[in-house]
């Protein structure tokens, strides 16, 4: 294996460990206190990917989960409500539509993805997953792109694209501050990665117990 292709292999397979196995680690480390998920997730992946010599970094975005009766109503329309009446037609269509931009919260606006030199990975859009919605949602790892794009969420579409407002006021958030490499939570995660590395035959510690280790 080449080494370029052994280090693609390597970045993917510890995302794919993140997206799979960060959610249930963090919300348990740190008492289910994360406030803004996508912050603290970015970040403890970050520490994660630093014991594995990765670079990382976050990046800024918006999105908009859509089920699919509201992508035929957009396909139809080519335009959300603008109306009451109109949004009340929708929901009776059945239109299900979670949407994270400057407008949302009063916090940190926006959301946050992670990217290393050869993956782009939204580790927290499970967060918006409303399956009795007919919108379930799950974490993805996908190679480099460029903001915007649509991907396609079973018989939805998730949506994103650049923030309209530059600050990172992300960094603010005691929930990208708090989490450092030293914190049990990110070891072991940490292990989990070395697991799943192992498991492939790439380097890491750790041995692979029966089946592939969660």
């Amino acid at each position: 294996m080449s080494v370029l292709r052994h280090e693609k292999q390597k970045h993917r397979i510890i995302l794919e460990a993140l997206a799979f196995d960060l959610r249930e680690v963090t919300l348990v480390g740190m008492n289910a206190k994360v406030r803004e998920t996508c912050i603290a997730s970015t970040r403890i992946a970050m520490h994660v990917l630093d014991l594995f010599g990765i670079r990382s970094e976050p990046v800024p975005c918006a999105y908009a989960a859509c089920n699919g009766a509201a992508c035929r109503l957009i396909d139809r329309e080519a335009e959300l409500p603008k109306s009451e009446a109109d949004a009340a037609r929708w929901i009776d269509a059945g239109a299900y539509i979670v949407q994270i931009d400057e407008r949302s919260g009063s916090k940190y606006n926006g959301h946050l993805i992670l990217q290393t030199a050869y993956y782009l990975a939204d580790l927290s859009l499970d967060a918006a997953s409303r399956p009795e919605k007919d919108m379930p949602l799950s974490n993805w790892v996908l190679p480099v792109r460029h903001l915007p794009f649509t991907l396609q969420a079973g018989d939805g579409r998730v949506f994103y694209w650049m923030q309209n407002r530059p600050e990172v006021d992300w960094e603010r958030s005691s929930d990208w501050r708090r989490p450092t490499t030293s914190e049990p939570l990110v070891l072991e995660l940490a292990e989990k990665c070395r697991q799943r590395l192992s498991c492939r035959g790439l380097a890491g510690r750790g041995r692979c117990r029966g089946r592939e280790a969660r």
